[in-house]
């Protein structure tokens, strides 16, 4: 189931500008050789939406623990390499259909596939030009992809036993990102895409072929001050159709657009260290979860809180 006197402001701000570039928050800012970051995220999401099977209307709510870690390291001239990587502590999606007196129940847990990207900054920020960079991004299989299955409950009874499933996809997937800022010292706007291939794979003889995911974010910091930057952005995604093995039979879920907005507060904490708070949703698009088993949702929406830590290291 559905699963950052007026001579006195001036050096104000820009102490905050030059902070700001220096915590390698801001999506576009590339670290410089020698310099390693690391986050750590703790998300609590909780979400709830309308469902309906084989034409019997019901209701869904989802709620998951996640640990998000994010890695990378300054290679000079320009070139950065960063990884990511979730755990599920836990995750659980309840669905309850009245009209047929039928219940489900899914529970996932484990780590998701990694991702990887390589980045190159074709412009440096400065007085004159934007920062504008490009990348390649690589996702390796390297989660757990058990698909599980529902506990199910008919008219009181238990019907079906529930077993976990995982968040990787088992597949590879392929990308290319690009992103564009100016620091405008109260303000850093930014704008990033990137577009990833799913890849394809046969799984208990059943062609599987994943989605494509197209994905837009338009976003600015806010430089309070020194030590405190409020970063806001909105996110836009396209997931294409992605086709999946189902108990010996290839299912589809239809093409569908996610909206996202998100508010985090970067705290400076002296030293390498930002902690991170935030919060944010995601509004999905009404669409067919499965053909097969002619689930649609609707109304689905997720939202989310945060806490992290961020640690920039090396470098002068």
């Amino acid at each position: 189931m559905p699963h950052r006197p007026l001579s006195a402001l001036f050096s104000l701000l820009c102490a905050s500008a030059a902070w700001a570039q220096d915590d390698a928050l801001l999506p576009t800012h590339l670290i410089e050789s020698g310099q390693v970051f690391g986050t750590a995220t703790f998300r609590y999401l909780q979400g709830k939406g309308d469902a309906e099977i084989l034409g019997v209307k019901g209701d869904f709510k989802q709620k998951a623990y996640f640990l998000q870690l994010d890695a990378g390291v300054g290679l000079g001239m320009g070139f950065e390499i960063d990884a990511s990587i979730a755990g599920e502590f836990s995750g659980s999606t309840r669905a309850d259909f009245p009209g047929a007196a039928v219940e489900f129940e899914s529970e996932s847990r484990g780590f998701s596939d990694l991702a990887l990207a390589g980045i190159y900054r074709l412009l440096k920020d400065d007085k004159a030009l934007p920062q504008l960079i490009v990348g390649a991004i690589v996702v390796a299989p390297v989660g757990n992809d058990k698909k599980g299955q529902p506990k199910t409950v008919v008219g009181g009874i238990q019907t079906q036993d529930g077993t976990e499933s995982g968040l990787g996809q088992g597949v590879w997937h392929y990308g290319l990102e690009a992103g564009i800022s100016k620091n405008l010292v109260v303000v850093e706007p930014y704008l990033l895409t990137s577009y990833v291939f799913g890849d394809k794979r046969t799984e208990n003889g059943v062609h599987e072929d994943r989605s494509d995911v197209w994905s837009l974010t338009v976003g600015a910091q806010w430089h309070l001050s020194p030590q405190a930057t409020i970063d806001t952005r909105a996110i836009f995604n396209r997931e294409g159709v992605d086709k999946t093995e189902n108990n010996g039979s290839r299912a589809k879920e239809e093409q569908h657009f996610t909206y996202s907005g998100q508010v985090s507060l970067y705290a400076h904490l002296g030293g390498p260290a930002t902690l991170v708070i935030g919060g944010g949703a995601t509004f999905l698009e009404d669409h067919e979860v499965n053909d097969l088993a002619q689930l649609n949702i609707k109304n689905d929406y997720v939202w989310f809180v945060q806490i992290g830590i961020h640690l920039l290291l090396g470098g002068k």
